[in-house]
């Protein structure tokens, strides 16, 4: 990433800023040291907590949609020093995705949540599933039980 940040400077009068999605904190560590002059965003919503102990400033995911509520909790908590309840949050966050991507992968089925949440984004592009109302009760049950319907973001 910091030999195409460089690159890119050269190339992009305005070039700011860079995501960074791999799920490696060593290295994003790393990017986010060297890049001073760059925002670098963070873009593993499993792996947020440790992006705060990594001095993440800005975050780019997919989950950030669904559940706004949950990540201001998580950096609360981190900023309480509460990292127990910042933790137990976190995994809130992975049982998320993990249940989503159950019915036939994140992609498909987060787009197709967001309908339970009020915006309603149409179906997914092949290969990625759309979800059937049924389906989307079925998850609504699961988040209901696991106690993750409080920090949906619901419109």
């Amino acid at each position: 990433m910091l030999e195409f940040s460089a690159k890119a400077k050269e190339r992009i009068d305005n070039f700011a800023g860079i995501k960074f999605t791999e799920n490696n904190v060593v290295e994003f560590q790393k990017v986010n040291a060297d890049a001073k002059d760059l925002n670098v965003f963070f873009g593993v919503d499993e792996a947020f907590l440790s992006s705060l102990s990594l001095g993440a400033k800005g975050w780019v995911g997919s989950t950030y949609n669904h559940l706004a509520p949950l990540y201001l909790a998580i950096k609360k908590a981190f900023e309480a020093n509460d990292i127990e309840e910042a933790n137990r949050l976190q995994g809130l966050g992975i049982q998320f995705v993990e249940t989503l991507a159950s019915f036939g992968g994140f992609n498909g089925a987060g787009k197709s949540y967001m309908k339970i949440l009020g915006v309603d984004c149409g179906p997914s592009r092949y290969p990625h599933v759309s979800l059937t109302i049924e389906q989307l009760k079925q998850i609504e049950e699961r988040f209901n039980s696991i106690g993750l319907t409080p920090y949906l973001s619901k419109i």
